[in-house]
């Protein structure tokens, strides 16, 4: 079973670095145009890891709010109001995913300090 374990600390470690990886982008001038979404993507890697990093490359870079701007002073759709519905489908799911990955940390961690 000591395998296991070592998965485990793997994906845990692995979704970490995605969520940090995300939250430097954002940080680093790609903030959102929602300001939500600057959470909701690091969020979103701590349960999703690998696969929550490619769709914020893929679909959540569209939204930033350079790229908003940019697009409403052409007269242009944002590119981010551009994407197919299974995209946009994928990411409501993600705010429901990030709310529960952030209700699950508060509790996990308010139980281990006062059990």
């Amino acid at each position: 079973m000591e395998w296991l374990k070592i998965i485990a600390w793997v994906s845990l470690l692995t979704a970490f670095l995605c969520s940090v990886w995300i939250a430097i982008d954002i940080a680093s001038g790609r903030r959102q145009h929602m300001w939500i979404m600057n959470v909701v993507w690091p969020l979103s890697a701590l349960w999703a890891g690998p696969f929550a990093l490619y769709y914020y490359f893929k679909v959540g870079r569209l939204s930033t709010e350079e790229a908003v701007m940019g697009a409403k002073q052409r007269g242009e759709e944002p590119p981010g109001k551009q994407k197919p519905f299974r995209q946009t489908a994928g990411l409501a799911a993600s705010h429901c995913g990030a709310g529960c990955t952030l209700g699950d940390i508060i509790v996990e961690w308010s139980l281990f300090f006062f059990p």
